[in-house]
C-alpha cells in the first residue's frame, strides 16, 4: 500500500504544479508587447509578398534567435545541435526566418560550402522585444516572493531545467 500511497502523493503533487502554473500563467502579462506587433506590421510592410508573418513555434523561434544572436553566425549544424533540432528542420526554419526577414545567411570565410545564419537587425529588435517581456514577467512573478524564497525558486528552476535537458540529450 505504501507504494500506492506515494504514487497517489506524486500525482497530486503534479496536479499541483499544473494547476499553480496554470494560475501563474493567466496572471502574468502575457500579451505580446505592442512592440512586436508594430515590428511584424513593419515587416508585413516592407515585405508584402513574403510569406505570413506569424510565428510557427514561438518557444522554439526564441531559443533559436538567442542562440543566433549569442552565437554571432553559427552553422546550420550548430544550430540544429544547440536548440536540439534535426539538421533540416533548422535549415527549414532558418529559411523562414531568412524570408521574413530576421535573418540573413552568410557564406564561411574559411569554406564557402558551409552555410551560416545571423540576425538580422529586425531579429535583434525581436530578440530583445521578448526577453524584455520575458524578464517583466519574471520580475512580476519574483514580487511577491522574499529575497530567500526567490532564491530556493532559481535553484530549483535551474535544477528543473537542466534534468529536462539532460532527458533531451
Amino acid at each position: 500500500m505504501a507504494h500506492g500511497t506515494e504514487s497517489q502523493l506524486a500525482d497530486d503533487r503534479v496536479a499541483r504544479l499544473a494547476q499553480s502554473l496554470t494560475q501563474v500563467a493567466s496572471e502574468l502579462n502575457t500579451q505580446p508587447p505592442e512592440e512586436l506587433f508594430e515590428l511584424l506590421a513593419a515587416l508585413a510592410r516592407a515585405q508584402p509578398e513574403a510569406l505570413p508573418h506569424h510565428i510557427p513555434n514561438p518557444p522554439a523561434f526564441h531559443r533559436m534567435c538567442r542562440f543566433i544572436g549569442q552565437s554571432g553566425s553559427p552553422t546550420m549544424g550548430e544550430l540544429g545541435n544547440a536548440i536540439s533540432i534535426p539538421f533540416s528542420t533548422a535549415t527549414r526554419w532558418a529559411d523562414w526566418m531568412i524570408q521574413n526577414g530576421f535573418a540573413n545567411r552568410l557564406s564561411d570565410r574559411d569554406d564557402r560550402r558551409i552555410v551560416r545564419i545571423s540576425l538580422t537587425e529586425t531579429g535583434h529588435r525581436f530578440l530583445e522585444i521578448i526577453e524584455k517581456h520575458m524578464a517583466e514577467n519574471a520580475r512580476q512573478m519574483l514580487s511577491c516572493l522574499t529575497v530567500e524564497e526567490q532564491t530556493i525558486l532559481l535553484v530549483i528552476f535551474e535544477k528543473v531545467a537542466k534534468g529536462l535537458q539532460q532527458t533531451e540529450d
